[in-house]
């Protein structure tokens, strides 16, 4: 059997229906097997590998089923890099299999730069970012080193895996029976045994205790645990952004979402709490601000993470830290006797809504206001539908004003946040899930970054609906240079640099449907961009002074408001309750 034969039925037996890929030399045997099996698995040609690498972790995140990027050696394999990076830092199996040049055309331990033609050593530039990356020289090896990737990618903190197969590992003549499988336990890599008695003893003195969910808690598959656990127990909850579609906006335990442009409401109550319990988070910059070791002042601060470098070495010093899988963990938690005070379930729910919808809808004539705008749209999406806002402003204002609720799910590329990923993880989240409702949010500038996969999506008639927010500018950048710069924007617009196209036209040349909203009268525009059968494309002018800066973030520390809010105390709010 010819080895490409077998790789690719192998990726088929995975349930991996779609795989994504950029042709060359080096991955031609791969990429040609694939007539072999194609009422098995196919390929969906994009138009750059660095958008099938973000496609295919999108499509590991929404089906969860293998996501897979192809592309070939040199720079098919560089241009993977940024997708890679994103799957690593949020935690997203992956798999990407790039080209290589013959394994006698490899430089290996010889002082050239190379000796094949677009010979690249990519497990070497990839070594940081991914759970196992290797070069099969052996096709007796084929097998082993694909199923131990495979186990890698999923296996504890799930995270993207690299093979780098050479041309002649390709073509190679194998039997099947005769290849060497892998053996899971070979791999030490057994969590120790979880003692809950620690955290036992903290919940059960705790009057006022709190729960962050991370993004960990959904790449755990623990989100119906941690439901468990907070209706069990009555604990409030906040959320990272990572965190944002675990709990329904409207659940009983939700006290919103958290971090430098979170709410006032759940950064506030980090001060009130006795107890923090972190489950899945990092406690980023973003998350508790810059001033870490002032976080949550009165907590007893606990941590669950199954990747101990996390609780170890974190930002935040935490006084109780569990390395373990979050579902276990849940499990077990939820069987301690231990109900909440419903009076602090209570003010954590008020204080929510003491800052819910802060902001000041901005009348401009001729723009639109994304806050305005996204509220709109989120009365307005099916109940299972997945939305996904790029970097910078649109995914800040998208994750402060949506309403999630039932099976709608929300996510953008957390920890590497690349310009250009939305609509790439679009492709993804559409390829894997026909039927459901993809709805990309993405700036004038990210949508530059990959414009030219527009042209997959015409040429696969994936209906994704394309909210395209043009202010013309790098707004977030802008934000930055306000007051560090004086407002001088340099690289950031028209005066300095940064242009864009007609977009209207720029669609019309890919051949794919294109409309317009202008003003805060736009209900009835989303609901005829929603209701369209096929793809478009609907730009909205937005103003270039619009700021995001000063409307939700709060002081540094985080639990400090920085102005007037109708925030208060709990023994305060406790004593007027009474």
């Amino acid at each position: 059997m010819k080895s490409s034969d077998y790789i690719v039925s192998f990726l088929g037996d995975l349930g991996t229906e779609k795989v994504f890929a950029f042709t060359g030399g080096a991955i031609s045997h791969i990429i040609d097997s694939f007539r072999n099996y194609r009422d098995q698995i196919d390929y969906i040609c994009v138009q750059n590998e660095q958008v099938g690498a973000m496609a295919a972790e999108a499509y590991s995140r929404t089906t969860g089923k293998m996501g897979v990027t192809l592309g070939t050696s040199g720079p098919g394999a560089t241009n993977m890099i940024t997708g890679i990076a994103g799957a690593w830092y949020d935690c997203i199996p992956a798999l990407y299999l790039v080209g290589q040049v013959r394994t006698w055309e490899m430089k290996g331990e010889d002082g050239l730069l190379q000796r094949g033609f677009q010979e690249l050593d990519i497990v070497s530039s990839v070594a940081k970012i991914t759970k196992y990356a290797v070069t099969i020289t052996d096709a007796a090896d084929i097998r082993y080193e694909f199923e131990k990737a495979m186990y890698m990618a999923r296996e504890g903190r799930p995270g993207p895996v690299l093979i780098d197969l050479p041309m002649d590992m390709q073509w190679a003549d194998i039997d099947p029976d005769e290849l060497r499988s892998f053996d899971p336990s070979d791999l030490d890599d057994e969590l120790p045994d979880l003692d809950m008695t620690e955290f036992a003893k903290a919940l059960k003195k705790s009057k006022r205790p709190l729960v962050v969910c991370g993004g960990g808690v959904r790449h755990g598959k623990a989100s119906g645990k941690l439901l468990n656990f907070l209706e069990k127990t009555g604990i409030p909850a906040i959320t990272t952004y990572a965190g944002l579609d675990i709990l329904p906006h409207d659940h009983q335990c939700n006290g919103g979402v958290m971090g430098q442009f979170g709410m006032f409401g759940a950064n506030f109550v980090t001060g009130q709490a006795d107890l923090i319990l972190t489950l899945g988070a990092r406690n980023s910059i973003k998350q508790v601000g810059n001033t870490p070791n002032e976080f949550a002042p009165q907590a007893t601060k606990i941590a669950v993470n199954l990747d101990n470098g996390e609780l170890v070495d974190g930002r935040v010093p935490m006084d109780i830290c569990i390395n373990a899988d979050i579902g276990d963990f849940l499990d077990l938690a939820s069987e301690i006797d231990y109900l909440s005070d419903n009076r602090w379930c209570s003010y954590v729910a008020e204080m929510r809504e003491k800052h819910q919808e802060p902001w000041q809808v901005d009348e401009t004539a001729g723009f639109v206001d994304p806050y305005h705008f996204i509220t709109q749209l989120s009365k307005r999406l099916d109940d299972d539908a997945i939305v996904i806002p790029d970097v910078g402003q649109n995914v800040i204002y998208t994750c402060q004003a949506i309403r999630l609720s039932g099976r709608q799910r929300l996510f953008s590329s957390w920890g590497n946040s690349p310009m250009g990923f939305s609509m790439p993880a679009a492709i993804g989240a559409q390829t894997g899930n026909p039927d459901r409702q993809i709805v990309c949010i993405i700036g004038d500038g990210g949508l530059q970054v990959n414009i030219q996969d527009l042209q997959t999506i015409k040429a696969y008639n994936l209906p994704i609906k394309i909210f395209l927010f043009n202010n013309s500018c790098y707004a977030t950048i802008h934000e930055f240079q306000d007051p560090n710069f004086e407002g001088r924007y340099e690289a950031t617009d028209a005066d300095h640099g940064y242009t864009h196209p007609d977009f209207s036209k720029v669609i019309e040349a890919f051949g794919l449907n294109y409309t317009r909203i202008e003003s805060n009268d736009c209900a009835a525009g989303i609901a005829e961009v929603l209701a369209h059968e096929g793809s478009i494309i609907c730009e909205l002018p937005i103003n270039s002074k619009f700021r995001v800066t000063g409307v939700l973030a709060g002081a540094d520390p985080l639990h400090v408001p920085s102005r007037e809010v109708g925030l208060v105390a709990f023994d305060q709010w406790k004593s007027g309750a009474e």
